[in-house]
This record gives structure tokens, sequence and C-alpha cells, in this order.
């Protein structure tokens, strides 16, 4: 399913977060990497009798592109991952999208925060735009200043053990299913199915309104329940490992806070899904998953569904 991986590199620390994680999905899949860096260079006169001043800054900023990018592919290609590089010049999102359109990728992978400085990028805006604009799915990963280095992660063995899938009950949020089941084959990882039951707001309170209410809440943790019960026997029986569980509450928070309790989890979701009571919302969930989770994020463009 991931033949074709795209890892735009800002030559931050920060932003070769990504790197051990993409590393280790390459390796599963046997795909080819494709490392980019887009060079911005910083010269604002353009004017013809400055042209071999901006040739200079240009050649200068593709050398240090590929002298970088060389440096981080060279442990790829000690795992046996085939590995090229790419220097690109303008803006970032803008060669980023073209050419994984291009190139025909099926997955991005990249950190959403980067360093800002001279030639670099404001990595958190880029990271943004471009999963706004691409249509295949990516992979993001949230460093911070204080996130283990790449040796340290490296030195996890496994790097991640389990897939955390989201699902609101509709064909949409489901279309995240086939991805994470690519994950945990490929990667040996326990998928753990979630469904978030919202607690109705009452909108009358009194001593029937009680009743009513909580009666309404057990039907639709049951409903969850069976669902959940539904998609886990199919997981199962295509030989994946698979647990279900139902929560009450706020999508968001429940699906951040059960990844960062299993530690060493990813969490694979779609970013649009049928909205109905009980259900998650899930383009504005994604978004806010995506805000403050600190777990790898497999993010999926949902299609609209028939």
């Amino acid at each position: 399913m991931y033949q074709r991986i795209l890892i735009p590199l800002d030559g931050s620390l920060l932003s070769e977060a990504v790197l051990p994680y993409a590393e280790a999905l390459a390796a599963a899949s046997k795909a080819q990497v494709t490392m980019v860096y887009v060079g911005e260079p910083d010269v604002e006169e353009r004017s013809p009798k400055h042209q071999v001043f901006l040739d200079q800054v240009t050649q200068q900023v593709v050398a240090y592109g590929k002298s970088y990018l060389r440096q981080q592919a060279r442990r790829f290609e000690q795992k046996g991952i085939q590995t090229k590089v790419e220097v690109l010049l303008g803006r970032a999102a803008d060669e980023i999208t073209e050419y994984a359109q291009k190139e025909g990728v099926d997955l991005v992978a990249m950190a959403t925060h980067g360093r800002t400085g001279l030639a670099r990028w404001r990595y958190g805006s880029v990271a943004n735009e471009v999963r706004n604009r691409l249509p295949m799915p990516l992979l993001l990963i949230h460093p911070t200043e204080e996130h283990p280095s790449e040796a340290a992660m490296a030195a996890r063995e496994p790097l991640l053990l389990r897939v955390v899938v989201p699902l609101d009950g509709s064909e949409v949020a489901e279309q995240a299913l086939p991805h994470a089941k690519e994950l945990a084959s490929r990667m040996d990882l326990e998928m753990h199915l979630l469904r978030i039951v919202s607690r109705p707001a009452p909108a009358y309170v009194g001593p029937e309104a009680v009743e009513y209410y909580y009666d309404l809440e057990t039907e639709l943790v049951k409903v969850a329940t069976e669902y959940l019960q539904g998609v886990q026997k199919s997981l199962e029986a295509a030989g994946m490992r698979v647990t279900a569980r139902v929560f009450h509450g706020y999508p968001a928070e429940n699906i951040v806070d059960f990844a960062k309790a299993l530690d060493q989890s990813i969490i694979c979701l779609t970013t649009h899904g049928r909205t109905g009571l009980g259900r998650v919302i899930m383009g504005s969930v994604a978004e806010k998953v995506l805000h403050d989770a600190t777990e790898p994020i497999f993010l999926v463009r949902a299609q609209a569904s028939s």
C-alpha cells in the first residue's frame, strides 16, 4: 500500500523526529523513500545586476540541501531501504505538494513543527498547508524541544506496538481501517478500536427526564458496543489482534488520553465523518487530536461516501 514515501526535512532536529517512524514503516513495507529539502533563498533583490549573487546563493542552498539529505539518507540505506534525495527551490508547501502529486507518492511523513531561521521553513504552517492540500495519507509527528533524539528513539525496540483507531459508526470514518490494518499487519501492531459516546445534554431536568436520558445513554452504549464488536470480529477473522473500547465524554480528549496511556502507539483516523447523536464529528475531532496528541498520527483523507 505504501511503496513511495516522501519525507520533507528542513534541516532542524525537530523535523528529523519523523525519521525513526518513517524508517520503520519503509522497512516493513519495502518502500522507496525520497527525502526532500526545500530551499528558499533569502534574496529580495532580483534585478539583473544581482543575478550573479542570486545564483551563488542558490548554489549554496542546493549544496547544503544535498549534503544534509545524503547524511540523513545514509542510515536508511544501511537498513536496505532504497532512498533518494531531492532539493527543491521555492515556497515549501507549494513545492512539497507539487512534488508529491507529480511523483505519485503514496504517503507523506513529516513533523508538524520545526525550528525557523535563515533559509528554514515555518514548519508547523507548512505541515498544516500540505496536509490540507494533499489527498494521500500523512504520517505526522508532534516533536517538542524535549522530544527524544533519533538515537534514543531508535533504541526502543519495537518503536511502535499499537495502532489506535477511533470510529464513529460511519463508512467515512471506517476508511481508516484498511490503513490501520496495513500498519498492524506490516509492523505487527495490536489494533485498539475506540468509539466515544457523548452524553446527551438534557433539555429538561425532572424525575422523568433522568430516567429517559439514562435509558437513552444505555441504548447508545449498547449500539456502540455492538458496532465495535462487529468490526472487531471481522478484523480478527483476518488474523489481526484487536481490542475494542467504548468511552463516554468528549471524543478528542478520550482519543488523546487513551493513546497516551497505551504508550508506543500511533493514532490512525480520518479527517471527516458522518455526524449524529452519539457520533464522532470526525473533521473537528481530527483537528483537535492533531493539535493535542503527542503520539504519531496516521491521517487519512476520507472520501465522501455515496
